[in-house]
């Protein structure tokens, strides 16, 4: 399937939705911090996705 990065300001939410995205065969990477820098090293995804759950404006601002 894809390689999908996963990113929410939760770490328990985060974690939990990536399990959903994996059972059906996807490769997930997610990050959850806003004060340390996002490493994929050699993780280029095929989709990403920014969660509007948790500070919904910031998840807009990263997307722009």
């Amino acid at each position: 399937m894809a390689k999908v990065f996963y990113l929410h300001w939760n770490r328990e939410e985060a974690e939990a939705r990536a399990i959903v995205l994996k059972k059906a065969g996807h490769d997930v990477r997610c990050h959850w911090s806003t004060e340390e820098h996002i490493k994929l090293g050699d993780f280029t995804p095929e989709a990403v996705i920014i969660s509007l759950d948790r500070l919904p404006s910031h998840g807009r601002a990263v997307a722009q």
